[in-house]
């Protein structure tokens, strides 16, 4: 604790207590270093720089190294906020004011024990309405809806259509592979008896890859 309060002193005394804001750009640019795993950065005009086995021992290992590099360059997305507040206000963009026809915002306003949902206006109308009630009735409303007898009719059209595209589309990759693998054992029965009329192959090898090769076939 003394040493730091001496360092702390000479920072102030120097003028440098303002570096220390600067603690996390040199701790970035130590993580990024390759020296510590026992590489060198060799720098070129022409290319990228390379990196190269240096003589020191290294402090990690190279595969630790690379591990960290992975994760401190990983774009990270906080949707933890986000997800919440788009289940709060699910009508978020879809409502306008009634009054000025602005589109309505959606945030929360704190009470005495919690926090309350409200949709409101920005405009001088200043509009609002519990955002739990609007859903609520939004979600009602949609319960009350019913299709009409074409409509079902033109929806089971569509996913037979989607169905058959679908069935379709595998049956014509099945098809492909089949055909690839019989075209595989015609070329190795091909190179067989190509052996054979050379006399690379004997007679009894070449019939009993041909009886192979027919059986293969007609499995598939």
């Amino acid at each position: 604790m003394k040493i730091l309060c001496n360092s702390s002193s000479n920072f102030n005394s120097r003028g440098f207590i303002n570096q220390i804001t600067n603690l996390s750009v040199y701790f970035w640019k130590l993580i990024h270093n390759p020296v510590y795993c026992g590489l060198i950065v060799l720098p070129s005009k022409d290319q990228q720089p390379q990196l190269i086995k240096a003589v020191h021992e290294p402090l990690i290992s190279e595969s630790l190294f690379n591990e960290v590099q992975a994760i401190i360059t990983t774009k990270r997305k906080i949707t933890c906020r986000s997800d919440k507040l788009s289940k709060a206000f699910i009508l978020k963009g879809f409502l306008t004011c009634p009054d000025c026809w602005r589109k309505l915002r959606a945030s929360y306003s704190k009470g005495r024990t919690k926090r309350y949902p409200y949709y409101h206006c920005s405009g001088s109308c200043k509009m609002r309405i519990n955002a739990d009630l609007l859903n609520n009735n939004y979600d009602d409303r949609l319960q009350e809806l019913r299709l009409s007898t074409s409509v079902i009719e033109l929806v089971g059209l569509i996913l037979e259509d989607i169905n058959v595209s679908a069935q379709k589309n595998r049956y014509l990759h099945d098809r492909k592979l089949l055909v690839n693998q019989l075209e595989e054992q015609q070329l190795v029965l091909s190179k067989a008896r190509k052996l054979f009329v050379i006399d690379k192959l004997k007679f009894d090898d070449f019939k009993e890859l041909k009886i192979e090769c027919r059986a293969i076939c007609n499995g598939l």
